[in-house]
């Protein structure tokens, strides 16, 4: 069924569910996470907390599928699909490459990754284990592209693709803290330098 401007109910409610995340990714960059209130999220998506609750049963829930939506969006910008044919020089270079832009998901939104971790990881135990998720996801991506890149013998094989994979993930989530605070950092040195560290080569 549609409705006059022939969108269906279903796309109307992916719309409502979407806009309230928006709405709460924006207000918990500008005032942190504890402090928004549901009416204020509501107002500023445009709807009313009878449309919050069709699609969240209450502020945690709503709190997860934010975390899912902040850290899928990390773990997209880091690793992308799992697919890089470039290997792990790809995933640098994309990655700094988007830091340097700015435009990292959320990169200068006063550490809403680190905040959504920390308060997640605080509420409860099904966030905290939706974190994990997220997180092994990107570290199996990684791993696998790793190990990609030392048959391929573009990166050394000293460090095992899981450490390789678990260095990078730490150094994506540690670099986005250190912009998001204000550290000036020369992103190019920083690339050649951990193409060093891996001993990736030229091809």
């Amino acid at each position: 069924m549609a409705d006059g401007k022939g969108k269906s109910r279903k796309d109307l409610k992916r719309e409502t569910r979407e806009a309230l995340i928006a709405a709460g990714i924006a207000l918990f960059s500008e005032e942190g996470v504890d402090l928004p209130s549901l009416d204020a999220i509501c107002a500023r998506a445009g709807f009313t907390r009878g449309a919050f609750y069709v699609h969240f049963r209450d502020r945690d829930d709503f709190l997860l599928a934010v975390i899912d939506r902040v850290l899928l969006d990390f773990v997209e910008s880091v690793v992308g699909t799992g697919e890089a044919p470039g290997g792990v020089t790809d995933v640098i270079g994309r990655f700094l490459g988007a830091a340097a832009a700015g435009t990292v998901p959320l990169m200068g939104r006063r550490g809403l990754v680190q905040q959504l971790m920390t308060r997640g990881a605080q509420r409860s135990d099904v966030m905290r284990a939706r974190m994990r998720d997220l997180f092994e996801l990107a570290l199996s991506r990684l791993t696998v592209i790793a190990e990609g890149d030392q048959k391929a013998q573009r990166v050394g094989v000293a460090i095992a693709p899981e450490l390789i994979a678990a260095w990078l993930l730490a150094g994506a989530l540690g670099l986005t803290t250190l912009v998001d605070v204000g550290v000036e950092l020369d992103l190019g040195a920083v690339e050649e330098s951990a193409h060093r560290l891996l001993r990736i080569e030229d091809d």
